[in-house]
């Protein structure tokens, strides 16, 4: 499989990149933490207006593992994180942020937000660590780093952390956290006594970031969503897409407000039926936005909970030449059926729409020269998960259509801050096919 990777290596690469580089493969926190830690910073350089800001250029994150690599094995190294990903879900986890910490910087006080180490956590960093092995390097350098902005020199603490974070931070000394920034100590200290009300979160992604001054995530290298980066995601190329279903599943799409889980039927559709399948058996939904909550477009008076959009324009584009054909409607749209969303004729590919309200005008609807939606499946538990997911943008995001399917996730979390997403999906259950076709 070809990774992609962001257009920062091709800077490495071409201008005089150093032959070792000092990595941060990390997880970016979702907005609720990321909101947190930032407003958190805010207040650190109210005391402190010369320490580092939180942002683009130094993004929050919480640190899996750090390492020197080789910049001419970045390719390999991201394809084997990549692979990782794929097998272990990370964005599925389960964190929950603690409280504040701090430690020093010379005379200052490095402020951080604790997170709760799990089994599952630190299975995921023991499966990096094993990933990133074959191309670690030792002894790496200040000139591994991005460099300061102020031409300083890269402190000798950062140095060393990185050379000696595997083993010494890893396993049972792992401490996973989320550095927000610096100020006096007396300051961080009252910060420490304040209460702190736990934050139960889930990574957004997973990134691969080029190393600052005090460990600071300077240089986007790689991401398991957005852009022209790295993917989580299958391609059509990589789904048995010809194969067919079983008669009827249970699929389990893990919510950021909790469980929804339906139930598919081969008799209402069999092709759509298929592409559930394969979709959900494959992950294809893990991380994806919901990015609609409202009213139907094709008839007035309906309500619909959609997602489906790729979470990179790559990924986007590699399905939207995959549309099934067209079936009719053999099961109304009642309230809690879920069907394929669609344009015109051939264009079912891999967006999902479900009902909240009893939508049967879809059942007879002529829209795009195709008459019906027909369903493919119905939620058996979770009906009132959908009704509290987010819908304060309605269907504004359609009207940027192009924009989301060039960039994916990466946009619909800049124009649309707070949608709700898919953590994860499972098949738990299936039922053997009798040959309905």
């Amino acid at each position: 499989m070809r990774i992609a990777l962001l257009p920062v290596l091709l800077t490495l690469a071409c201008a005089r990149a150093p032959d070792v580089i000092a990595i941060d493969i990390l997880l970016d926190p979702d907005p609720v933490l990321r909101t947190e830690a930032l407003a958190t910073n805010a207040r650190l350089r109210d005391n402190y207006p010369d320490g580092y800001a939180l942002g683009d250029d130094n993004a929050p994150h919480i640190t899996v593992i750090q390492r020197f690599v080789r910049a001419s094995d970045l390719g390999a190294l991201a394809a084997a994180v990549d692979s990782v990903v794929r097998h272990t879900r990370p964005t599925s986890l389960r964190l929950t942020a603690t409280g504040y910490y701090a430690g020093t910087e010379g005379e200052l006080a490095l402020a951080g937000i604790a997170v709760a180490p799990t089994p599952e956590l630190l299975a995921f960093q023991a499966a990096i660590i094993a990933a990133v092995q074959p191309y670690a390097v030792a002894d790496g350098t200040a000139a591994a780093f991005v460099p300061r902005a102020d031409g300083g020199a890269i402190s000798a603490p950062t140095i060393r952390n990185v050379n000696i974070f595997v083993p010494a931070h890893t396993g049972a000394d792992y401490f996973p956290h989320l550095t927000v920034g610096l100020a006096a100590p007396s300051f961080v200290g009252a910060m420490l006594q304040e209460p702190f009300t736990p934050l139960a979160f889930s990574p957004q992604s997973v990134s691969i970031y080029q190393l600052g001054n005090v460990g600071t995530a300077q240089k986007r290298l790689w991401s398991s969503v957005g852009g022209a980066a790295g993917r989580s995601q299958p391609l059509p190329s990589e789904v048995p897409l010809d194969q067919p279903a079983p008669d009827s599943f249970l699929v389990v799409f893990e919510t950021t407000k909790g469980s929804v889980v339906v139930k598919a039927h081969r008799d209402w559709s069999p092709l759509g039926v298929d592409r559930l399948y394969h979709l959900a058996r494959n992950h294809y939904y893990d991380g994806v936005v919901i990015y609609r909550v409202g009213p139907t477009a094709s008839f007035k008076g309906g309500y619909v909970v959609q997602f489906g959009i790729g979470n990179s324009g790559a990924v986007n584009q590699a399905w939207d030449s995959t549309g099934i054909a067209d079936e009719p409607v053999r099961h109304p749209n009642g309230t809690g059926t879920v069907g394929f969303a669609r344009a015109g004729p051939g264009s079912r590919t891999v967006e999902l729409a479900i009902n909240l309200t009893p939508n049967t005008s879809l059942d007879t609807v002529s829209y795009e020269g195709v008459v019906g939606f027909p369903p493919v499946a119905e939620v058996i538990e979770g009906m009132p998960v959908l009704e509290s997911l987010n819908r304060q943008y309605g269907n504004a995001p359609l009207q940027q259509w192009d924009s989301i399917m060039a960039s994916g996730r990466s946009y619909l979390d800049r124009a649309y801050p707070g949608l709700d997403r898919i953590r994860s999906v499972s098949v738990t259950k299936t039922w053997p096919r009798t040959g309905i076709r």
